[in-house]
């Protein structure tokens, strides 16, 4: 009882946490003078959870947090619910951050492909490090919710990766978004000049309806 009390207060005070304006410290500050940069790097924010980009401050959006306070507030609700401590505990181990959110309405869908292993994992590797401040100007710039996806999908060939990203506008309405494309160009830009890119790295993306992602998925 003692346990399903602290995660009861857990979820309750993070559910209603004001996260735009406070903040949470597990230890008492810290300062040192005589520190410099060098002795920071490599350091990494805790709350990072943008996949597949992960464990770096680009990847942290308000995008993210609102779908992070979302999944306190889900847990919230189920530990309101008149149901066993086992059982409450039970469902909220069982929730999934499922992509797409059902706010999402249009997927922009990128596919890499290669000829080789190495190639695959160089390609996706930089892909994933001009994602961030892709995701960042659609915040900041376009005003965009995004959603990213948990993962890279591996489908029918093994040397193709597909990643989506959702938003909360129509296909339609973001096809017409003029500052969306000039990140999104800019974006598609930087595969071009990567500098180790061969012929047979490849990118393409697609922007499409929830309803046509969806029906692609259902083939896979």
């Amino acid at each position: 009882e003692e346990f399903f009390n602290l995660v009861e207060k857990f979820f309750s005070t993070y559910s209603h946490f004001n996260w735009s304006l406070e903040s949470v410290r597990l230890c008492s500050k810290l300062n040192y003078s005589r520190q410099t940069s060098v002795d920071s790097r490599g350091s990494m924010r805790i709350l990072c959870p943008s996949p597949p980009y992960i464990n770096t401050s680009p990847s942290t959006i308000n995008s993210t947090r609102q779908l992070i306070i979302q999944g306190f507030q889900n847990a919230q609700k189920i530990l309101e619910k008149n149901l066993k401590y086992e059982e409450r505990l039970k469902e909220i181990l069982e929730l999934s951050n499922n992509f797409p959110d059902k706010t999402i309405k249009s997927i922009l869908q990128l596919k890499l492909s290669v000829k080789t292993l190495n190639e695959l994992n160089q390609w996706t590797g930089y892909m994933k490090s001009r994602l961030g401040r892709f995701l960042n100007e659609c915040q900041d710039e376009c005003n965009l919710f995004v959603q990213t996806q948990n993962n890279l999908e591996t489908r029918n060939d093994n040397l193709e990766r597909f990643y989506s990203i959702g938003f909360q506008l129509d296909e339609q309405i973001l096809s017409r978004h003029r500052k969306f494309y000039n990140s999104l160009n800019q974006f598609s830009e930087q595969f071009i000049i990567c500098p180790f890119r061969t012929d047979t790295m490849k990118i393409s993306y697609k922007l499409m309806s929830i309803l046509d992602w969806n029906n692609e998925h259902m083939k896979k």
